[in-house]
């Protein structure tokens, strides 16, 4: 009966450690869901609680695919510490696809928040892992994220090769819109550089084969800067204009009411490039564009008399200044890629001499053993030599003893025969 209750129990606790080690439907799903229908991949995600699972796994997972459905329907990746438990988990449990991608979502955060230092930590070791995997989806994005960084911080030459390296990822895994979105930013990276030709011809290469509207409408943002760079002010408010009829992102909107109003106020229209700048910063600005906008509110409220505006617009103005120099101040890039690399390259070499020095102890460890193991066995020839040796001289004696006894007894049998015949 005891033998029973225990392969009961035996059969009880397998189960459940089995059943913890499983996957949940919902995050199987999910997970099936989250390129193909990204939309439908967050909304399982968003009526589940990581809470609900025991098992850490489980969690991790959790978090992991809920950040990606948040990107991949362009929603804010918030909050900040959405991802610290999966690091955490992968970190120590290695699933190396898992760890890269949170890694590469990790750095995605920071970015978005201007952290750029911190980010390309996060993206150079996602980068460091995909070398050992075969996910070129990912690396492709992770160049790409990259390349903005060096975008962000006017290092034109490294944002290109990173760009470069993407956009040939991505067409090779015929990922086509994100090919046309990183021909976008190569561009940009002549654009921001001053070099309008050589960016032109990538923007009108996506402007007119792109066919997703969204990377199309970026295209045609793009070519209305370009011409507004190059005082172009036709092209540029007809390009800029037209992209404003095309879906946007994040702080695109913005962008292109900001040219406009910049445009506008080149053409001293006060009251509009007034009216584009207020829609601009109401349109989800980022950080430059809305100190840029502050610029030509300042302007505006100057060319107006109105002198409260004025103030007003100066103290915000100058208070996205403060923030832009913080920003600003960060060490560059392509520093902390050189600074990392470095300190890989110290840690292999390091590891490759505690590998050597681990190696030439063995040997003299194995030195010593062979020598002790033959010396032992030298002196075990000798010592059978020597005891083969001294058998043979004391059965030398031996035999010489015999000998000798037997001449004794010889010559006393020979004496005792002399007697006898004396005797007679």
């Amino acid at each position: 009966m005891l033998g029973y209750f225990k392969s009961i129990l035996f059969i009880i606790l397998v189960f459940c450690v089995f059943s913890c080690s499983l996957v949940p439907n919902e995050l199987k799903i999910a997970e099936e869901l989250i390129e193909t229908r990204p939309d439908s991949a967050l909304s399982i995600l968003q009526d589940l609680s990581p809470e609900k699972y025991a098992s850490d796994e489980n969690r991790a997972l959790y978090e992991m695919l809920l950040v990606s459905a948040l990107d991949k329907n362009m929603l804010p990746l918030q909050p900040d510490s959405l991802l610290d438990y999966s690091i955490q988990y992968y970190e120590l449990h290695p699933v190396k696809d898992n760890l890269a991608t949170c890694y590469f979502y990790k750095g995605r955060m920071l970015k978005y928040g201007f952290h750029y230092e911190e980010a390309m930590r996060f993206y150079l070791k996602a980068a460091d892992i995909m070398k050992e995997k075969e996910n070129e989806s990912l690396s492709a994005r992770i160049m790409f994220d990259m390349g903005d960084i060096f975008l962000y911080q006017h290092e034109f030459p490294n944002a290109r090769q990173k760009y470069q390296s993407a956009y040939n990822l991505f067409i090779k895994n015929d990922m086509q819109t994100f090919a046309y979105n990183t021909l976008v930013n190569i561009g940009k990276t002549y654009s921001q550089a001053n070099d309008y030709k050589r960016a032109q011809p990538f923007f009108y290469k996506v402007s007119r084969e792109a066919k997703d509207s969204l990377v199309k409408g970026l295209a045609l943002q793009h070519l209305g800067i370009n011409f507004f760079n190059l005082q172009q002010y036709d092209s540029a408010y007809s390009f800029l204009s037209e992209s404003l009829h095309y879906p946007r992102v994040k702080n695109n909107h913005a962008i292109r009411c900001y040219y406009i109003a910049d445009l506008m106020q080149d053409l001293n229209e006060v009251d509009s490039s007034y009216y584009y700048a207020n829609r601009a910063i109401n349109s989800d600005a980022d950080i430059r564009t809305e100190r840029e906008c502050y610029r030509i509110l300042v302007n505006a409220a100057n060319a107006k008399g109105n002198l409260s505006d004025l103030k007003k617009y100066m103290a915000k103005y100058q208070d996205c200044s403060d923030s832009i120099r913080k920003i600003d101040a960060q060490t560059k890039g392509s520093y902390i890629e050189t600074v990392y690399n470095s300190q890989k390259q110290v840690v292999e070499a390091n590891a490759k001499m505690g590998y050597l020095i681990v190696l030439i102890l063995l040997v003299v460890l194995l030195s010593v053993i062979l020598y002790y193991f033959i010396r032992k066995r030298n002196m075990n020839e000798r010592e059978l030599a020597d005891r083969i040796h001294n058998q043979q001289r004391v059965d030398m004696h031996k035999d010489v003893l015999f000998n000798h006894r037997e001449v004794l007894h010889a010559k006393i049998e020979e004496r005792k025969q002399l007697q006898t015949i004396a005797n007679n």
